[in-house]
């Protein structure tokens, strides 16, 4: 059989544009307990104080509802009145502006009911409020949460509008975008040429060229960023996402070192960190970054994504478990995880459950070519390895050599085609002869059970015949009928009623041998007198 970690690669991506989206400006956010919301601690760029600021990432990447502290709008470079007099309007978690009740309802709607119910509070509520930018980047968010990405996209620009430090709305604007962000990059470089201030300027930029894949010109932002703001986290880890990305890792730790001794809570630069140590194969450190940037912010797919893996590897597959369906619920489109919750499903002995799974993803039109032929391999091992559908059918390894010969079509022009046909044929002649093997095994078994059954009817046929013998000779009651009975069906057991009832009523009905003799003495004893009167 093939080992798990052979039948089911591991897969992880490194999905930068959702460090990317966290690197918008950190702000307040509606928590609630329950939903064990990201509290992110940051450090302040030249006295290093702690600002009240917190943020939440979105399964799709963007960042969560956000509330907006007065605290946020000191000490920055080139903010605007606007901003201060929209900030005003919010002291951490209470707002205390016009539209008060309308927004407060709408917050405890968005965790119980979900976006629908808030959207309809927070449309009431900005009416009251008309030019506060956060209840419209609220309203935004759970317009794409709904996939609604029209309606978030004309919100997300309202938001932005009225208050272009807060860069936030571009950021989710880009993650929407997605594929189409590069014939979109001009709108978006017009945008945020808005936003006055330069250290946040220059942060997005370089983030949508990372984007873009136009690495040199991320490295140029960020380290504009940097001449304005040397401690700037957010420019720290777009540096060193470019060095990660061509494969500069030495730079690129060197960057995230330095960043840490200023910014030792920041979850986006534990979690590149760890990508960069799993890399690098330093799993210990790469666990002990993922885990604090985890503890930071719960709600990071990817992360929960790798640190499954290490789990795998250790064959831990209850946690690898937890991390992926907790993953899978923040963005239930992770293939990377699904694939992964399959692995660990097979490890737990979930066969079912693996399988289904796996199917789905190989009915997903949505799915990359080099993610299908490993979706394919893997249903192929899974029906090889397992009793997958638990009735012990042979029939799973037609299955099997089905999906490898699948597999074996769908990496018909790979340069390695050769030397992968020469294993995926051993696999097939493995499921061949384990399918004759499990046949003959069934065949012995079914005779023997056959034979079983055999057993039990003759046993069956035996106690009805000695229950209709019994009766018989309850009816004849002679010794010669008992001692024929006892004959054909000897006592067995203390148990054998019949037996033992037989044996009883035949020593009623036959004398002993000492009765006998007495018989025989008094016979002779008579006087033939007695004898013949």
């Amino acid at each position: 059989m093939i080992k798990n970690t052979v039948s089911f690669p591991i897969f992880f991506i490194l999905m930068f544009f959702t460090i990317g989206c966290a690197s918008t400006p950190e702000s307040e956010e509606m928590v609630k307990k329950e939903n064990k919301s990201i509290t992110e601690e940051k450090k302040d760029k030249k006295e290093k104080k702690k600002s009240v600021e917190s943020e939440k990432k979105d399964s799709d990447g963007s960042t969560d509802l956000t509330d907006v502290n007065d605290e946020d709008t000191k000490g920055k470079k080139g903010e605007t009145d606007k901003k201060n007099k929209n900030a005003q309007n919010y002291d951490g978690l209470k707002y205390i502006g016009p539209a008060q009740n309308k927004f407060s309802e709408g917050i405890g709607k968005y965790f119980t009911d979900g976006c629908e119910s808030a959207i309809k509070l927070w449309t009431e509520a900005i009416e009251k409020d008309k030019n506060n930018n956060v209840i419209a980047f609220n309203i935004g968010l759970c317009y794409q949460r709904l996939k609604k990405f029209e309606e978030s996209r004309k919100w997300y620009e309202r938001s932005y509008n009225l208050n272009p430090e807060f860069v936030k709305p571009l950021y989710n604007m880009v993650i929407m975008t997605g594929d189409k962000t590069a014939s979109e990059e001009g709108y978006f470089l017009q945008m945020i040429e808005k936003t006055q201030d330069v250290v946040e300027k220059n942060n997005f930029i370089a983030w949508l060229y990372l984007q873009t894949g136009k690495l040199d010109l991320t490295e140029k932002h960020a380290k504009m960023a940097l001449k304005e703001d040397e401690q700037n986290s957010e420019a720290v880890i777009n540096l060193a996402t470019v060095y990660y990305k061509k494969r500069m890792y030495e730079l690129a730790e060197s960057a995230l070192t330095t960043a840490e001794k200023w910014d030792s809570e920041n979850f986006k630069l534990h979690t590149l960190y760890g990508f960069l140590a799993y890399e690098t194969g330093d799993k210990n450190k790469a666990n002990i970054h993922l885990q604090k940037a985890l503890k930071t912010n719960p709600e990071l797919a990817e992360v929960r994504n790798v640190l499954a893996v290490l789990a795998m590897e250790i064959e831990d597959y209850a946690t690898a478990k937890d991390h992926l369906e907790f993953a899978l619920k923040i963005a239930p489109e992770f293939k990377s995880a699904k694939m992964n919750l399959a692995l660990a499903l097979k490890g737990l002995n979930e066969f079912k459950r693996a399988k289904d799974i796996l199917v789905g993803m190989e009915n997903d039109k949505d799915i990359d070519e080099n993610m299908k032929k490993s979706v394919l391999f893997n249903i192929a091992v899974l029906y090889l390895d397992s009793d997958v559908e638990g009735d012990k059918s042979p029939k799973r390894f037609d299955m099997s050599i089905e999906y490898f010969n699948k597999y074996l079509k769908s990496i018909a022009k790979s340069k390695d085609f050769k030397n992968e046909k020469k294993l995926i044929d051993g696999y097939i002649k493995e499921a061949g002869s384990e399918k004759k093997k499990l046949e003959m095994l069934l065949k012995r078994q079914a005779q023997s059970e056959k034979r079983k059954k055999e057993i039990e009817e003759e046993h069956k046929l035996f106690l009805v015949n000695k229950e209709k013998a019994f009766e018989n000779a309850m009816k004849e009651d002679k010794v010669e009928i008992w001692e024929k009975f006892l004959l054909d069906y000897p006592v067995i057991d203390e148990n054998d009623k019949f037996g033992l009832a037989a044996k009883a009523r035949l020593s009623e009905l036959k004398p002993t041998s000492g009765e006998n003799d007495e018989n025989i003495k008094s016979l002779k004893d008579e006087s033939p007198d007695d004898q013949n009167p």
